[in-house]
């Protein structure tokens, strides 16, 4: 568990040291001390192989669970801070590398580089957390250990860090692409975790496909109302070509109704006088004939009363 925790060591090294130069992430240098972690979890799983029960004073038992839980913690640790590193950088990877100055195979390159560093990094995280922690339950039951607290604790912490590798590992690349449950404990707290991990994962990614579809269906009427748009964008601009450009009013003939004409010539002062005064008798002899209107009218009303008059007369006296 030394070995592997010193070889988690120098990775988060390595990892803060590109963080702290803040370079895109396809211009960071690649992590060549791979092997050396798996030569330590491959020491790690023959330690195991080979270890053997034994009755130790409780002040020695507790010395080595303090040592490997130390161990523990710190590999996990390492690989979450590594991961949420990862996270932070990928979230903008591929926009550095579209604004970046690299030809279209050199973006297409950098992207499977990344990709492929990616997938490693997540495998060694996850198999390093796993191996440590199948390395403490195993120290702790050939210790032979009877206290509860030590079990509770063991198993919070293989939970919680089993859960934290198994979910970054499913959101970022899905569940299937590592072996991540134990191999020596297949029933374990740690593969119960991973399998709800996985059953999560494809709860998700039906959920997605299902939104795919729907974008699918959005995106495709938005071509459709794009290529109307176009359609109709045309159409005008061939009508503009056609007729030319229109006035003001936006339209092709003139909605306002037309202006009298001036006079295209000047009237003789002579014949507008005689114009004038045949006007002027006109209205003369209308108002003439209005007033003779108005006396006939009341003439017609003193007519009438009169004929009333006498017709009640009549009724009356018989006459």
């Amino acid at each position: 568990m030394t070995e592997v925790q010193g070889a988690m060591v120098g990775f988060q090294n390595h990892v803060q040291k590109q963080k702290d130069d803040n370079k895109p992430l396809y211009k960071w240098t690649k992590f060549d001390g791979y092997r050396h972690i798996s030569r330590a979890l491959t020491c790690l799983d023959g330690k195991a192989l080979n270890f053997e029960p034994i009755h130790l004073p409780a002040a020695h038992v507790k010395m080595c669970l303090d040592k490997a839980t130390h161990y523990s913690l710190s590999v996990s640790q390492i690989a979450v801070f590594a991961m949420g590193v990862m996270s932070e950088k990928t979230a903008s990877c591929i926009d550095e590398i579209e604004e970046s100055a690299l030809s279209a195979e050199g973006k297409v390159n950098a992207q499977t580089r990344i990709t492929k560093e990616l997938k490693r990094l997540l495998k060694h995280c996850a198999t390093a957390t796993d191996r440590v922690y199948a390395a403490l339950d195993l120290l702790r039951q050939g210790l032979l250990i009877d206290d509860w607290v030590w079990t509770a604790v063991g198993l919070l912490l293989g939970a919680a860090t089993s859960a934290t590798i198994g979910i970054a590992v499913a959101y970022l690349y899905g569940s299937t692409d590592f072996a991540l449950a134990l191999k020596a404990n297949p029933e374990g707290m740690h593969a119960e975790v991973l399998d709800l991990v996985r059953r999560n994962q494809a709860v998700t990614n039906l959920t997605g496909e299902i939104y795919s579809i729907k974008l699918d269906g959005v995106t495709q009427r938005c071509q459709a109302l794009e290529d109307a748009s176009e359609s109709h964008g045309l159409r005008i601009d061939n009508l503009v070509d056609a007729l030319g450009v229109p006035n003001e009013e936006g339209t092709y003939f003139s909605t306002s109704p037309k202006a009298t004409p001036e006079q295209c010539c000047d009237v003789p002062q002579d014949i507008r006088s005689h114009i004038q005064k045949i006007a002027d008798n006109a209205d003369l002899q209308i108002g003439r004939l209005h007033q003779e209107m108005q006396q006939m009218r009341k003439n017609m009303n003193r007519m009438d009363i009169r004929l009333m008059k006498r017709l009640d007369k009549v009724d009356r006296y018989g006459l």
